[in-house]
């Protein structure tokens, strides 16, 4: 029989990336009611990175209070884990495609792993070891493919843009062609 107690969380309980980077869908979701928000900030969001990474990071440290309300973390340990999962986030959105849809497929998985894991009380140990396993696995796998996803990103830009290419416009501007 699975007891929660015996066995650790998927990964740190702390920095749980996976956990957070699923709420961080779920949150994107919710960008779509944006629109809602006062005209003023609409336009100081729209029109200046650094307010715009104001409000990411903001956004994701209120995320993590509703995410994990019950958790016993210092302050401290709060922010560093914001700043961290923010900077897996920005590592995450310069990528192409086909690094995203499988990156969102291994979010899926996992979160669902745990989910049973969480639940299922009743689960033969032998099981339970098995997941646990498998999300260390998908721990890693998710990992490689923001990273790796990433460095084929820059190097794209970086051929694209030559000389002009800047490591601080990669990371913290961003457009689109053709939108």
């Amino acid at each position: 029989m699975y007891d929660p107690g015996k066995h650790p969380v998927l990964w740190n309980d702390i920095f749980d990336a996976r956990e957070s980077i699923s709420a961080l869908y779920l949150w994107l979701l919710f960008g779509l009611l944006s629109p809602m928000v006062s005209c003023d900030l609409q336009k100081m969001i729209k029109h200046n990175s650094w307010v715009r990474h104001f409000f990411g990071i903001v956004a994701f440290f209120l995320l993590f209070i509703v995410v994990n309300p019950k958790k016993n973390i210092s302050i401290g340990k709060l922010w560093v884990k914001t700043l961290f999962i923010y900077f897996i986030f920005l590592l995450m959105t310069k990528s192409k495609w086909y690094f995203s849809l499988p990156l969102i497929l291994l979010l899926l998985i996992d979160q669902s792993i745990k989910i049973y894991i969480e639940n299922n009380s009743t689960a033969p140990e032998e099981s339970v070891a098995l997941y646990l396993k498998i999300g260390k696995v998908m721990n890693a796998l998710t990992f490689l493919v923001i990273f790796v996803g990433f460095v084929f990103y820059a190097i794209r830009q970086r051929h694209a843009f030559g000389d002009a290419f800047s490591w601080l416009k990669l990371l913290f501007y961003n457009t689109c062609k053709d939108l």
